[in-house]
Formats: structure tokens, C-alpha cells, sequence
């Protein structure tokens, strides 16, 4: 399972989940189906993804999107 931080106003359908899930597209697909509004939320606004501690501010491009991720990696 992989922890998925949300943060401003994605923060209103939740905090963080947890997602059996291979990367970040995905995760974000997963949300899409379940939470009511998300995907219209994401497609109305400008959003970026963080693998890894939010301090690293390592932000991801389109392509990185499919990029597995690591056992324990949580996304923000």
C-alpha cells in the first residue's frame, strides 16, 4: 500500500489515503473513481506531484507519472 498526501484544496476530500497502487497516475485515477467531484476538482486546476518527503520538493514531470514507485514511497 502507498500513502497519498493531499494538500490545499484537494485537501477537501481527505488528508491522505492509502492506495494499492503502482505510481502516482494511478493514485490519482483511483481518487478519481471513488471521490465524488476529484476529477473535476484536478481537471479545473493546476496541481504537481511530490514523490517522496514533501521537503524534498522533487516535483514530477508528465512522464514520471507512470514511473513505478518504491515499496514505501508516499506521494503528496
Amino acid at each position: 500500500m502507498k500513502t497519498i498526501y493531499l494538500h490545499g484544496k484537494a485537501a477537501e476530500f481527505g488528508e491522505s489515503f492509502e492506495l494499492d497502487a503502482r505510481n502516482p497516475a494511478e493514485m490519482v485515477h483511483a481518487l478519481c473513481l471513488q471521490l465524488p467531484g476529484f476529477q473535476s476538482m484536478i481537471e479545473a486546476g493546476n496541481w504537481h506531484v511530490i514523490r517522496g518527503p514533501l521537503d524534498k520538493q522533487d516535483a514530477d514531470d508528465e512522464d514520471r507519472l507512470l514511473l513505478s514507485l518504491a515499496e514505501r514511497e508516499e506521494v503528496h
